[in-house]
C-alpha cells in the first residue's frame, strides 16, 4: 500500500492506495462556505460523482442545511479542524485531542454521519497530533496530487497535466471554500477534470471511514 510512514508507530498516514486500481477520491477542504460549496456541488451532482468534503467544524452548524445536502446528495464528511488555525499546532497533545474531538462532537450533535478522519489544515503533522489522532482512532488523511488552488486559480493546463499522470488509488486535494471572483474557472475546471479521468478509464469514489481505519492500521 503506498502509506507514508507516520512520526510514531501507532498509525499509517494515508496519502493514497494501491487497491484500487481505477478510483479516484476526490476530496475537498475548508468548507462549508456559502458561496461556493454549492456551486461545487451542482458539478459534482450533474457528473454523478462523489466526493469527500473535510469541513471546518465552527462553520457547520452555521451552514447545516448546505452541509445537509452534501450528505444527501452522497458524499462523505472529513474532520478539518474546529478552527483551521495553526496556532493549535503548538498545543498539547491533550489540547490537540479536543481540537480534533470538538467537530466530532458537532457531527454527533447535528446527526450527521460520523467523519471518515481528519486532515490537518495545511497539511501539518506534528507528533503530538500523531498521537492525539491514535488515542481517537481518527485516521490521518493527506494527499498524494494538489494544485494549491486556495491561492492559485486552478486551471485547464494544470488540471490536464494531472489527468495524464494520476493512477488509480490516488486522493486529489482540492479546495470548495474558493474566493466569489474564482469560483466560476474553478468549477469549469474541475468538470473538464471529471471528463479528463473519465475519459481515461477512471470511476470516482468517496472515502469511508472503514477504507480509512483499515488503511491506518487500526
Amino acid at each position: 500500500m503506498k502509506k507514508s510512514g507516520s512520526h510514531t508507530q501507532l498509525q499509517t498516514l494515508i496519502r493514497s492506495f494501491d487497491h484500487f486500481e481505477n478510483q479516484i477520491f476526490l476530496t475537498f477542504d475548508d468548507g462549508p462556505n456559502d458561496h461556493s460549496t454549492s456551486r461545487v456541488l451542482d458539478v459534482l451532482k450533474s457528473r454523478s460523482v462523489p466526493a469527500t468534503f473535510f469541513l471546518v467544524g465552527q462553520d457547520v452548524r452555521p451552514q447545516l442545511k448546505l452541509v445537509q445536502r452534501l450528505v444527501s446528495e452522497g458524499h462523505q464528511l472529513g474532520n478539518h479542524s474546529w478552527d483551521h488555525l495553526y496556532a493549535n499546532y503548538f498545543s498539547s497533545e491533550t489540547r490537540l485531542r479536543e481540537w480534533v474531538g470538538r467537530v466530532n462532537q458537532e457531527f454527533r450533535d447535528l446527526q450527521l454521519p460520523e467523519s471518515v478522519g481528519f486532515r490537518p489544515p495545511a497539511g501539518v503533522v506534528t507528533p503530538p497530533l500523531v498521537k492525539a489522532l491514535a488515542s481517537l482512532r481518527e485516521p490521518l488523511i493527506l494527499w498524494n496530487e494538489r494544485f494549491f488552488d486556495a491561492v492559485f486559480q486552478w486551471g485547464r493546463a494544470r488540471a490536464d497535466r494531472s489527468a495524464r499522470r494520476l493512477s488509480g488509488g490516488s486522493i486529489v486535494l482540492l479546495h470548495d471554500g474558493q474566493k466569489a471572483e474564482r469560483i466560476e474557472a474553478f468549477c469549469e475546471t474541475l468538470d473538464h477534470y471529471i471528463t479528463s479521468l473519465r475519459a481515461r478509464g477512471f470511476e470516482f469514489a468517496a472515502l469511508t471511514r472503514e477504507i480509512c481505519l483499515t488503511e491506518s492500521g487500526f
